[in-house]
């Protein structure tokens, strides 16, 4: 969600019957929810309205009158925030590996998911430039050098190895770079990482069997494919933002957890 008309508009009580509870922001959880959102990164603009706003937002709430807001179905993510450091969100956040499904209205670090009998570990990141463009708080945010990919690099790959030693070969990192070179960068440096779903940049990537809306074009393909340290297959992906495009990845692994580049669809 971002600041703006249909943020706005969420707050109107008639919307009681649809959202449960109204309030700034609801409208676009609603229609996550709809969509079946699974987990999300935590974005810049989710903290416009503050912390305090931010967790009433993705957090359960009712009234006297018996309205219940569900809040966000699905975990917020991301390993470079502590946010059991400011009072607004510190009873939001839940231990990391959870199973996604088990933890709505929450923040962590990771998540898992169960996809045909394969566990897929989630890692969240974002801009370590946050507290530049939006409301923080108490938010701690690393690394301290918001211009520091490699250290933003390695505190990613903490939470990916604490996945991998649990014996997850299939890591997928949604981050929230605001430019989608950071994410080029850290496909470079991550270690056991297949997939960056990029975030922030609305930098609009498709393929030629792609249709795309009268008068865009891609700034590049779909998806982009790096090699990491281990020089294994590490793409990226990214889309316009505001419900303009709904990405698509299928992908085929082998039994060690590598992305087999000839299945890609």
């Amino acid at each position: 969600y971002i600041p703006g008309p249909r943020y706005s508009a969420a707050a109107d009580p008639t919307l009681n019957p649809i959202l449960g509870l109204a309030g700034e922001g609801r409208g676009d959880i609603a229609m996550l929810n709809a969509m079946g959102y699974q987990a999300s990164a935590v974005g810049n603009h989710d903290l416009d309205p503050g912390p305090a706003g931010f967790a009433g937002i993705i957090a359960e709430s009712s009234d006297e009158e018996g309205n219940y807001y569900p809040g966000a179905q699905f975990p917020y993510l991301s390993t470079n925030l502590d946010f059991t450091t400011e009072p607004n969100t510190e009873a939001l956040v839940t231990s990391d590996g959870q199973l996604a499904d088990n933890i709505p209205n929450a923040l962590a670090r990771t998540a898992t998911l169960s996809v045909q009998g394969q566990t897929i570990g989630l890692v969240g990141a974002t801009t370590p430039k946050l507290a530049d463009i939006t409301t923080t708080g108490s938010i701690e945010i690393l690394p301290a050098d918001s211009d520091d990919v490699a250290a933003l690099a390695a505190e990613i790959q903490m939470a990916v190895d604490t996945l991998t030693a649990e014996g997850i070969n299939k890591i997928i990192v949604l981050a929230h770079m605001q430019q989608i070179e950071v994410e080029k960068a850290l496909a470079g440096l991550l270690t056991d990482v297949d997939v960056i779903i990029a975030g922030g940049s609305n930098t609009l990537l498709a393929d030629a069997t792609d249709v795309l809306r009268e008068g865009d074009a891609p700034a590049d393909t779909y998806p982009l494919v790096f090699q990491s340290p281990q020089d294994e297959p590490v793409l990226v992906v990214n889309t316009g933002g505001d419900y303009t495009y709904l990405g698509r990845l299928l992908l085929s692994f082998d039994a060690n957890g590598i992305i087999d580049l000839s299945r890609l669809d």
